[in-house]
């Protein structure tokens, strides 16, 4: 598996759907990325690190494994974090063709 720098960036404008395990229902849920904190790059998007997503789920509660899914219209990767250890840290679990 191909691991990624956890400084990776992943913005707003994109269409984003993440996966974690919330400790409170026991369950994999879908986040609401409403509920994190986005940095404004200047130009008017919100972004965030993978490592940003990662230590903001943990301070919300969530446990791994957890999957970012990151979507343009001609493209897409899913990136995932602690499925075979937390000490791996991220890697691309898989490409998409996008959502166009």
């Amino acid at each position: 598996m191909e691991t990624v720098n956890p400084g990776k960036m992943v913005a707003e404008d994109s269409l984003i759907r993440i996966l974690a395990y919330n400790q409170e229902l026991r369950d994999e849920c879908l986040v609401d990325i409403e509920d994190l904190t986005w940095v404004d790059d200047g130009y008017g998007v919100g972004c965030l690190s993978l490592e940003s997503i990662e230590h903001q789920l943990f301070n919300l509660g969530y446990r791994p494994v957890i999957y970012v899914w990151v979507e343009t219209p001609l493209e897409g990767v899913i990136y995932e974090f602690g499925n075979y250890s937390t000490n791996f840290g991220w890697a691309i679990h898989g490409h998409t063709k996008g959502y166009a």
